[in-house]
């Protein structure tokens, strides 16, 4: 998926933002609804389900078990295909998950900025 790319300064960050509030609700997937299912299915968050962010793009990741049918094709379940339509044009901005998420990605940020600081202390 193309990120979202902003010039701005106050504006750098939105991308990773929208990238966190795709995990909590989207239009199909209520409140967590998208991690409860994959983690029903056996999927750990991290190893099977994780996206990233950088500069030109965001990347969902999901892996989920398949069926194999007669002819040996490839299954992916619906729900799993529903996930991604919902990534790319559904994610929802409720108030609540925005100002839990605000406060994830600044710990994230802090993290990052620390270990930055320890890397300039050491080099």
């Amino acid at each position: 998926m193309q990120a979202l790319f902003l010039k701005k300064n106050d504006q750098r960050g939105l991308a990773h933002f929208v990238e966190h509030m795709a995990f909590d609700s989207t239009k199909h997937f209520p409140k967590n609804e998208i991690i409860d299912y994959l983690r029903s299915v056996g999927m750990r968050f991290g190893a099977d389900i994780n996206a990233s962010t950088n500069f030109d793009n965001t990347v969902y990741f999901m892996e989920v078990p398949v069926q194999t049918d007669e002819q040996s094709i490839k299954i992916v379940p619906n729900k799993a295909l529903n996930i991604l339509n919902d990534w790319m044009q559904h994610v929802l901005f409720n108030q609540e998950d925005v100002d839990n998420e605000r406060k994830v990605i600044l710990e994230e940020k802090k993290t990052k900025d620390d270990q930055c600081r320890c890397k300039n202390m050491v080099g």
